[in-house]
């Protein structure tokens, strides 16, 4: 098989654009995505018949839905080579010193630990095969 690419934060607007921009050159595209919205739904449906794209749903603030993503993943026999980590937190508009800490813990969560689960995962096949990509 081609290329496959994993790209996390896939629903985000710089997720969909990058998606729509480069999904020809991939044999499967796997798209996280936190919630559903209606632009990403379109963006599924517009993707259907041009490429293999398989939507995965997943709380990266969720160690437990990371897992299940990599399970799922893991479970086609097809993994990822490419990884495109855009997932970020909700962001806050707050002055740092008012910040919460939970929004920091959740910012690591989502941002760090969830990258560095996919890529415990992912990188032994990448490194077997000699080739893969992480942006």
């Amino acid at each position: 098989m081609s290329k496959v690419l994993l790209v996390t934060g896939a629903s985000s607007d710089v997720g969909m654009k990058l998606v729509r921009d480069i999904y020809a050159q991939y044999g499967r595209l796997y798209l996280q995505y936190r919630t559903m919205n209606s632009a990403f739904e379109a963006l599924l449906g517009e993707l259907s018949e041009k490429a293999d794209v398989v939507p995965l749903q997943a709380d990266l603030s969720d160690m437990d839905s990371v897992w299940d993503m990599v399970k799922q993943i893991e479970e086609t026999d097809i993994l990822p080579d490419n990884i495109v980590h855009l997932a970020a937190p909700k962001a806050y508009n707050k002055q740092f010193h008012k910040e919460k800490w939970e929004h920091f813990e959740a910012g690591w969560e989502v941002g760090v630990h969830s990258l560095i689960t996919v890529l415990q995962a992912f990188l032994p096949s990448m490194v077997k095969q000699k080739y893969g990509r992480i942006v």
